[in-house]
């Protein structure tokens, strides 16, 4: 899906790869609407690139006989100005020729946010989460970032703030429509992904030198921005963590980067495709331009060694395919007003698996 929410189908035949786009009903989140109403202020070009989906699930549950589509995405409120987190819902209803319903809107985020929220005037939209993972039968779980409601560039701290849903993870019921918050006192979990219950990992966008995977579990407080092991961006360093590095009081991050990393997603590789690297966590990174593999002790819940493996790409996305491999998707690169590379998706194969 692109950010305007546009879908294709990708798919191959004969070795080649080919994007087909779907018919379906455009997702109602007044898109074109914000870029027009503050295109003059922040720029058209910053909006167009920053407001739109964050992620996509497709997955099947109990509830429906269909198999499930679900966005994250921006929403905007014309009557109020002013924009939330939403999730989306589609069936398809013809697996066989991609046909979908109408989407439905099942989760908003409760507090709706304006330029009015930072010390700038600006839309801070890239610190916004957006992952989705399937919980259970009945449930999902979708991070949101705290929109720099950090009291750094903002008098607000969202993610300690239990009245409203930024800086947090939040646990969707699909059953009845309700929410709740899962876990509060993150800044900006880019990935998110379910090994089982016991074993939910989130990696997270840290301020300087503070990217972190936190090991998730309901109901705890990760700290941000009382507990961190970064620093300010501009050298205030006063503004956050208060536990001089100790996290006493919070949970700890099951590790930390130092500068110059920019985690994205995060999964657990399941396959025996890569058969050494069965039960490793691997992330991947923007700045770094890495991939990350980790092994990690399930007793101790630690991590014992780490092998970056060059990419030379910033890389937005990982996931594992069906057979094994690993599929990346890569980053726009350049400023927010203009970019110079188109995003590719690139396969990782085993040279010993023949398979």
């Amino acid at each position: 899906m692109q950010g305007d929410g546009q879908i294709f189908l990708f798919h191959e035949k004969n070795k080649n790869f080919k994007f087909k786009k779907i018919t379906a009903q455009k997702i109602p989140i007044n898109r074109d609407e914000f870029i027009k109403k503050h295109e003059k202020i922040h720029g058209k070009a910053k909006l167009r690139n920053f407001f739109g989906l964050r992620d996509i699930m497709i997955n099947k549950f109990d509830l429906v006989d269909t198999t499930s589509i679900f966005v994250s995405s921006m929403d905007y409120d014309i009557d109020k100005d002013c924009y939330k987190m939403s999730v989306f819902r589609n069936e398809f209803i013809n697996v066989d020729e991609i046909k979908l319903t109408e989407w439905k809107k099942i989760f908003s985020s409760k507090q709706c946010l304006t330029s009015d929220m930072n010390y700038e005037k600006q839309y801070y939209l890239a610190s916004s989460g957006g992952r989705i993972v399937k919980y259970d039968e009945n449930n999902i779980l979708l991070s949101i970032g705290n929109f720099d409601g950090d009291g750094y560039y903002s008098s607000y701290i969202h993610s300690q703030d239990l009245s409203n849903d930024y800086g947090k993870i939040i646990k969707i019921n699909l059953k009845d429509s309700t929410d709740e918050i899962f876990s509060l006192g993150h800044r900006n979990p880019q990935g998110l992904f379910l090994l089982d219950k016991d074993y939910i990992f989130a990696s997270e966008h840290g301020p300087k030198g503070g990217d972190e995977i936190n090991l998730i579990a309901q109901g705890k407080n990760y700290g941000w921005p009382v507990a961190t092991y970064g620093t300010d961006y501009l050298k205030k360093s006063s503004k956050v963590d208060k536990t001089n590095n100790s996290h006493n009081g919070y949970e700890k991050p099951i590790f930390s980067w130092g500068n110059n990393y920019g985690v994205s997603q995060i999964i657990v590789y399941k396959s025996d495709y890569f058969d050494k690297w069965k039960g490793n966590i691997i992330t991947s990174s923007l700045v770094g331009k890495t991939l990350t593999r980790m092994v990690f002790d399930i007793e101790r819940k630690s991590i014992l060694y780490i092998e970056n493996i060059p990419i030379d790409k910033r890389i937005r996305d990982i996931i594992e395919g069906p057979n094994g491999k690993i599929v990346l998707l890569t980053d726009q690169k350049g400023g927010v007003d203009g970019f110079t590379e188109i995003p590719e998706i690139i396969f990782l194969e085993n040279k010993l698996n023949k398979n």
